[in-house]
């Protein structure tokens, strides 16, 4: 009898070389939409109040420098080896390497960087002595007082050091709470929490409060009346950009023309996360 043909396994394999064609062009789509909009940012002039957000990978500071940015935020964890306290890149533990925020900022030195937003996530009473040692050390190091936002969820009074040390210190509204109060209606809520966070910025001298968009009109109709005029804001959850027309749409946003808004987070996808 003649052996039929074994035709599955040739389909199943050209099945796989389609979808893997079609995931590379849509790649490469997508690619090639985030370069245009990154020039698009750029010469509009927005490099600097807008800034790519969670730039945790060498490689993926590598791709947006390469593709003319020079704002980022990037996640820190205050970490003790010895008497030797030191920032590692990391959104948490399971996300951190073993990166140092040193050899991150190597890769910067022949770019002219304009913004970088440090999240420290682990800020407290115990390391921020040893914390503000190491920025200062950095500065000396790499010329960051001018550029960097220090963000922390902190509510110490102890973060005023930092602020009277000449960094641009950011109190991380509390997401959670202040959505829950928003989807409640919860005006009386609303206004005790923005009274709460008021206090705190005087207590912390800070410069500037950052928060989920989602939380901008808790912002302006509750903490903006109560806090001084010069605290600024810092936002994420914008943009995606490599999304055709992102830059343009930016600026249907309600807070993009606030002339408060000094920094906007905006999502990108480069190799290496």
């Amino acid at each position: 009898m003649a052996r039929r043909p074994r035709t599955r396994p040739l389909v199943l394999a050209a099945l796989a070389l389609l979808v893997a064609a079609l995931v590379g062009a849509f790649m490469y789509r997508e690619d090639l939409i985030q370069t245009v909009n990154a020039q698009a940012l750029v010469d509009a002039g927005l490099d600097g109040r807008l800034a790519c957000h969670r730039v945790n990978r060498p490689a993926k500071l590598d791709a947006l420098l390469r593709l003319g940015l020079r704002s980022f935020e990037v996640d820190l964890l205050v970490r003790d080896k010895g008497a030797e306290v030191y920032f590692e890149v990391g959104h948490d533990a399971k996300d951190a390497r073993g990166l140092t925020f040193d050899e991150l900022l190597e890769r910067t030195r022949s770019s002219d960087v304009k913004k970088i937003w440090l999240d420290v996530k682990n800020l407290n009473d115990d390391n921020i002595d040893a914390a503000l040692r190491e920025l200062e050390r950095l500065d000396t190091a790499f010329d960051l007082k001018e550029i960097v936002i220090v963000e922390t969820s902190a509510q110490s009074a102890a973060l005023a050091r930092l602020s009277l040390a000449g960094f641009h210190t950011s109190y991380y509204l509390p997401t959670g709470r202040i959505k829950k109060l928003l989807a409640d209606a919860d005006t009386a809520g609303m206004r005790s929490e923005a009274a709460r966070i008021a206090e705190q910025t005087r207590q912390q001298q800070i410069a500037a409060v950052s928060f989920d968009s989602a939380l901008y009109p808790f912002v302006k109709q509750h903490l903006e009346p109560t806090i001084d005029a010069r605290v600024v804001y810092h936002t994420w959850y914008s943009i995606q950009l490599w999304r055709w027309g992102a830059v343009e749409r930016l600026r249907d946003k309600p807070y993009f023309g606030d002339e408060r808004m000094r920094t906007i987070l905006y999502s990108c996808k480069t190799t290496g996360g």
